[in-house]
Order: structure tokens, then C-alpha cells, then sequence
């Protein structure tokens, strides 16, 4: 099945969506779980953002983002919020198909829209590559363990684009 990205819908989570949620399957147990069990309740709770993606009324995939305070030793210890990416999962019929990487895309636009300079991100160990592929850069060296193929991997993609400013005092 080929996806039209035309037809992709993004919209938060609602009640409303909870019939199809119960069918989503991205053969990834605990991001099931999270969708099912308690992304609603996150959300009205305001606690996280989920949101439901669709492409012609079948739910495709879901992400979901919060607020979370990161600090950077450079130049002294500062500390910002950046836009968390806690979870995104395409369900399994929908996999290999660039979904993912055009909602990676769509989070760029969104965090650049609200002036937010940083996304965030702790990836499984076994996708981690897949989101340096996508920009984000892996913080810790720690992090990335030849001989390991578990854990997570803390990742930071920097949407500062120090080549505008050098355009604008060019001109």
C-alpha cells in the first residue's frame, strides 16, 4: 500500500479516537500500551501532547511531546526547554513507507514555528541510528555501546541554522 503524504492527518488525540487506538499495532508492546492505556489521560491531563496521525481515516501513527528542561555546560551551565519527542510509533502495516521521517519533518516545522531552538529525544538503543540519519545527534558518548543493543540513547537535534544569520548580514 502506498501512502499520498497529501492525505496525512495530524490531530490530537480525542475521545473520539479511542475505537481505532484499540487496533494499533506497531509490534512494539510498550508503545501499544502507552497509546491504549494512558496517552488520553496524559493529555487531558496536560502532562504530555499526543497526536494521532491518519491517512485516509486509518490511524497510522501516533507521537507524542512534552516540555523537558535540558542543560549545556558550554560557555558555563545554562539550562532551556527543549520539545521533548517521548514517543512515536507507526503502525506495522505503515512501516518503511517514510512516515516516520515526515513526522520527524513535521516536528522540525512545528518546533521552529514556536521558537523552539531544541528537539529532544531518548531513542531505543536499536533505532538510534535511524534518528541520526534524521538530524538528531546523540549527546552522551556513553550512550552508544558497541556491545550492547539495549537501553536507550539520549538525543539532541539543533534547529539553529547559523548559516541564515549569515545571510541576513550579507545583505
Amino acid at each position: 500500500m502506498m501512502i499520498n503524504i497529501e492525505d496525512v492527518v495530524f490531530k490530537l488525540i480525542s475521545l473520539s479516537d479511542l475505537e481505532n487506538i484499540r487496533s494499533f499495532n506497531c509490534e512494539n508492546g510498550s508503545m501499544e500500551s502507552y497509546l491504549k492505556d494512558e496517552a488520553y489521560y496524559e493529555h487531558i491531563s496536560r502532562k504530555t501532547s499526543t497526536t494521532v496521525v491518519y491517512c485516509e481515516n486509518k490511524l497510522i501513527a501516533y507521537f507524542t511531546l512534552h516540555r523537558l528542561p535540558i542543560e549545556f555546560e558550554e560557555a558555563g551551565t545554562a539550562s532551556r526547554d527543549a520539545l521533548d519527542l517521548a514517543r512515536l510509533a507507526v503502525a506495522k502495516e505503515f512501516q518503511q513507507m517514510g512516515i516516520g521521517t515526515f513526522i520527524i519533518s513535521h516536528l522540525r516545522y512545528l518546533a521552529y514555528s514556536i521558537n523552539e531552538r531544541y528537539l529532544t529525544t531518548e531513542a531505543l538503543y536499536e533505532r538510534w541510528k535511524w534518528y541520526a540519519r534524521r538530524g538528531f545527534r546523540y549527546i552522551f558518548d556513553s550512550d552508544i555501546d558497541p556491545n550492547s543493543t539495549e537501553g536507550f540513547v539520549s538525543m539532541v537535534m539543533d534547529l539553529f541554522d547559523g548559516e541564515l544569520l549569515e545571510d541576513y548580514f550579507e545583505v
